[in-house]
């Protein structure tokens, strides 16, 4: 990747093919009141078998309606998107298989350009009560839908008719994720929508790079605690005066990394996340007394010129420029620096070299506090009159994506008796039999198309309706792959995915960086903890919490370049309280108790 911005695009694209068929239910009379407790759980229709299949897979998993019913759905579709000849949003090798397979006809509610469009139809559709029977979108507006009554909850939905593959995904993806994965969608220990985006480590891993080729020059190891971090940023000042120790930029306090890590983590200070207390309640970590050692920290190394003096000015994009340049010794922030801007850095300076490191805190482990790494779901109108019609669904999505997974299909044969409806393709059918296609073009051999086994044509590839994967730890799996690949030097095995991310780091010269990486990685990844709260914002979020991340942002600035005291940070606290943040501690805090 040559660009930060090439990076976000790519990602972008990627969650918007995700979310390109969301998947909605058929309109109906006899609608349900929208307005109805959350609490209350709507009566699946039981149209399941409960006998065996004749393939010796289980009924219950695997319907097809007889009479065929109608699901809508809504849809983002870019000007640029691409389909055969003949196929549209309505019409493609999903929906043709759907109608084969299951007995489902899809048509769309309504198209959007954008999912930022969809957003908007979503909210008119609420006002007037014409909404789609599963909605995708944004986690806070999922939420405002579920607190709402527009949702049905799923958790009969799941007990009843999902298949043990899902129940063993799910309940893989509450371990992943520290049992928070439904938690932006539970109210009152009912759940109201899935995560479309199961891959939880690479939405909420970072650590702080750091130049090992300027360690070896320095003759200094690659620090573990506060004091080795400020005995290297003394060190390479006084070899490089006009270098920049620590990397910063002007948004101190963003949703996302916390890139003031390596002086607040050592304290226990987690700016910017809302953390458990001693007491058992849900506090905000910038207001508290560690993060005042932390300011006083990075007070000091601004004073010793380890902080570029310009930070304050330059937002992300200005800032990793002078990373590019060769100057700049340690770097906090995504995993995805590998990509960039590291090989930007290796072009100016051919030996630079990366090692990855996260200081350890005052309990003696390097504890990772994240952000929200959920950040759109799908869930099943409270109007749909075939709710148990996307659960069967999800059933054939899982069985059919991850068909390849033979470790699990026996583990599931042995704890369960679950034998999957699709087989195992052979590696041929995996290949296109016509390769210089375009991708929409291109054709496969597979057995017994499905769900992610159609062909690599880029829309028909995605699953209208829940399309949760259950590969909670995909990306990590992946690159844990192809950093022992280049430690051991055996490229065998790895699929083409992985080979490719290793030619591409290989070919940038930084495959040692992701080896760093993945090391750290496997060693504090039992204490990676997610941002306590992860519900919708809260009212007084709503109103006030663009002033008070801009008092935060404005004050945290002032106290590190000086031109305030530190003890501006006690006015801080009480100022924020006072303007809102006491009201969104309680509100917050309410939230937590009805999510337990």
């Amino acid at each position: 990747m040559k660009s930060r911005k090439r990076l976000a695009v790519l990602v972008s694209v990627a969650l918007c093919l995700t979310l390109v068929v969301a998947a909605c239910s058929k309109d109906n009379e006899g609608k349900n009141d929208p307005k109805q407790s959350p609490s209350q759980t709507a009566q699946p229709t039981a149209s399941a078998e409960s006998s065996p299949s004749s393939d010796g897979s289980q009924g219950f998993a695997f319907h097809k309606y007889d009479p065929p019913i109608k699901l809508t759905f809504h849809t983002a579709v870019s000007a640029d998107t691409k389909w055969r000849d003949g196929e549209s949003v309505d019409n493609n090798a999903f929906t043709q298989w759907a109608k084969d397979e299951l007995g489902i006809e899809w048509k769309t509610k309504f198209v959007t350009p954008t999912n930022e469009d969809g957003k908007t139809k979503i909210n008119l559709g609420m006002a007037s009560g014409d909404l789609p029977d599963a909605i995708f979108g944004e986690t806070p507006q999922l939420s405002t839908l579920a607190s709402q009554g527009y949702l049905l909850p799923l958790n009969d939905l799941i007990d009843k008719y999902a298949s043990p593959l899902v129940k063993d995904r799910l309940e893989a993806a509450m371990d992943a994720s520290g049992g928070k994965f439904l938690s932006p969608y539970t109210i009152d220990g009912k759940y109201y929508a899935l995560p479309i985006d199961a891959e939880i480590w690479g939405r909420t891993y970072y650590n702080t790079f750091i130049r090992q080729d300027i360690l070896d020059t320095l003759g200094k190891p690659v620090p573990q605690t506060l004091d080795q971090f400020e005995d290297v940023l003394a060190a390479y000042k006084a070899q490089v005066p006009d270098g920049v120790g620590v990397f910063l930029h002007k948004d101190l306090v963003p949703n996302g990394v916390n890139q003031m890590s390596p002086a607040m983590q050592p304290y226990g200070a987690y700016p910017g996340r809302w953390i458990v207390g001693a007491d058992g309640k849900l506090a905000y970590g910038s207001v508290q007394p560690e993060t005042k050692k932390g300011l006083e920290t990075l007070r000091k190394w601004y004073s010793n010129g380890w902080i570029d003096k310009e930070f304050i000015v330059k937002d992300f994009s200005k800032a990793v420029e002078q990373v590019a340049t060769g100057k700049t010794l340690s770097m906090t922030g995504d995993w995805w620096f590998v990509y960039y801007p590291f090989p930007d850095v290796v072009k100016n300076v051919p030996q630079a070299t990366f090692s990855a490191t996260s200081l350890l805190g005052p309990d003696g482990k390097a504890k990772l506090v994240t952000g929200n790494p959920f950040n759109f779901a799908i869930g099943i109108s409270a109007e749909s009159e075939h709710p148990e019609a996307f659960i069967y669904q999800l059933n054939e999505l899982m069985d059919s994506a991850l068909r390849q997974d033979t470790a699990l299909r026996d583990r599931l044969l042995g704890e369960s008796g679950y034998i999957f409806k699709y087989p195992a393709e052979s590696p041929s059918a995996l290949v296109a039999k016509n390769p210089e296609a375009p991708q929409e073009l291109q054709d496969f051999d597979v057995a017994k198309p499905g769900p992610k086994f159609f062909r690599t044509s880029v829309h028909p590839k995605y699953y209208p309706g829940f399309s949760f994967f259950g590969e909670v730890d995909t990306g990590y799996s992946d690159l844990v792959a192809v950093a022992n690949a280049a430690e051991t030097g055996n490229k065998d095995g790895l699929t083409a995915a992985q080979l490719q991310s290793y030619t591409d780091l290989s070919n940038n010269k930084v495959l040692s960086a992701l080896v760093s990486e993945m090391k750290l990685a496997k060693s504090i990844r039992s204490d990676l903890t997610i941002d306590a709260f992860m519900g919708a914002p809260t009212p007084t979020m709503i109103e006030k919490n663009a002033y008070l991340l801009k008092l935060e942002n404005e004050t945290f600035s002032k106290i590190i370049i000086g031109t305030a005291p530190l003890d501006d940070f006690d006015k801080f606290v009480a100022e924020w309280n006072k303007a809102g943040g006491a009201q969104i501690t309680k509100e917050v805090n309410d939230w937590y108790e009805k999510s337990k």
